[in-house]
């Protein structure tokens, strides 16, 4: 069978467009009435490529198609659905759907729509039904599905290595919109472990807390998730795990899991993530944050009353600056070893026995304990002619506190 030969400038398209160019030559009475019908007829195209860009599937078309319907309708991307949302917003229900969130944006930043390149093609802009919601972006890191999650995650992520690809997520935007603190979630973790591939100090910004402070555990897997984080790029901070949030009454994130899980699950959770062979020094931290969980640290982690922090500090010296006393922990002078007891801080520059007063809180039978130990220390501590004036001043301090001896 020969293939038709029908002229291309007989095709329905070129026929329309040679019409709708209503020749001026046209009486009036018709330029008006097809006037009025072409603004009916491109009301309802630009209506019918809106509803196409409101069911896309990364199945069925691609970005060339999106880019042809964009071209011959521009406005079609401002194009509202029954609840208010653009193509764009609608492009987040679904692995299938999200794919076009780049070309999306591209496009509307080409025409000028949804806020142009100062919204960054709507991908800075809140849902137009609720000003009070996240942007766009930040919906983008932070939706996750019940069902099959990992495959709404992968697709989520891959629209966000093109979106960066493209200069339309930046580095910036991981502080500026708190992109970890949404996207800390097991539904979300693969975007969460890139973004924070990418710029592992926002988890110490200063502007926010950690998102493992931050952060309301759905379950243990999510504070594990976080914790394991936070060690990976932080492991001298512990993960965050001791760092106190303002907002939530100083409390740390081993409080809140603590609380949330109970002690049994919670201390599981972060051996998992802090194992006791690894020699962190976790006690300072302990003695010095949660003091009220010291004993239940101790049993899962006793070499670590023997290890240095990063300041090179005893567990002692630590401990005597936060005010531990002996005299409700016997133990914990048994444990104490002579050397401990004859070495200065190295950041104070104090003998233990001098370190103890100078905390907020202290008593008179940790001092004596300590001197008892090793008396020749008040002798040691005497000064000499080559002090210079601040070391005169802080031994002072500290020895005018001992004056009961």
């Amino acid at each position: 069978m020969e293939r038709s030969t029908t002229s291309t400038s007989n095709s329905p398209n070129k026929t329309l467009a040679r019409i709708l160019q209503l020749d001026p030559s046209l009486p009036d009475i018709l330029r008006e009435k097809y006037s009025e019908r072409y603004s009916m007829l491109l009301q309802d195209m630009t209506n019918d490529a809106g509803e196409f860009l409101h069911n896309l599937n990364v199945v069925k078309h691609s970005d060339n198609e999106v880019k042809a319907v964009i071209q011959a309708f521009p406005t079609a991307l401002s194009h509202a659905s029954v609840n208010g949302k653009f193509p764009i917003h609608k492009a987040l229900r679904s692995e299938v759907s999200v794919p076009f969130i780049p070309v999306l944006a591209a496009e509307s930043i080409k025409f000028n729509i949804g806020g142009g390149e100062d919204k960054r093609g709507g991908l800075l802009s809140e849902d137009p039904q609720d000003p009070d919601s996240l942007n766009l972006l930040q919906y983008l890191t932070a939706l996750g599905r019940k069902d099959d999650p990992d495959i709404y995650d992968d697709a989520c992520l891959d629209a966000i290595k093109k979106l960066r690809g493209c200069n339309l997520l930046r580095k910036e935007d991981i502080r500026k919109h708190r992109l970890l603190y949404w996207s800390c979630h097991p539904t979300s973790s693969a975007r969460f472990e890139y973004l924070l591939h990418w710029d592992p100090k926002a988890l110490i910004s200063k502007t926010h807390a950690s998102p493992l402070t931050m952060a309301k555990y759905e379950s243990i897997e999510h504070f594990v998730m976080i914790l394991k984080a936070g060690m990976k790029y932080y492991p001298e901070h512990l993960g965050f795990l001791f760092q106190k949030n303002k907002r939530k009454g100083d409390k740390t994130a081993c409080d809140t899991a603590f609380e949330q899980f109970g002690k049994v699950l919670a201390l599981e959770a972060i051996q998992k993530c802090i194992p006791p062979d690894a020699n962190h020094p976790i006690l300072h931290h302990v003695i010095k944050h949660v003091p009220q969980y010291m004993h239940d640290f101790e049993i899962l982690y006793p070499s670590a009353m023997f290890l240095r922090d990063e300041k090179h500090r005893l567990f002692l010296h630590v401990a005597l600056s936060s005010g531990a006393r002996f005299k409700t922990d016997s133990e914990f002078l048994t444990r104490t070893r002579d050397y401990e007891i004859e070495e200065r801080d190295p950041v104070t520059g104090l003998y233990p026995f001098m370190i103890a007063p100078s905390a907020e809180k202290f008593d008179v039978s940790t001092i004596y304990c300590l001197l008892r130990r090793n008396p020749a220390l008040l002798i040691e501590e005497g000064l000499s002619e080559d002090d210079d004036d601040e070391k005169i001043d802080r031994r002072a301090r500290c020895c005018s506190n001992l004056h009961f001896f």
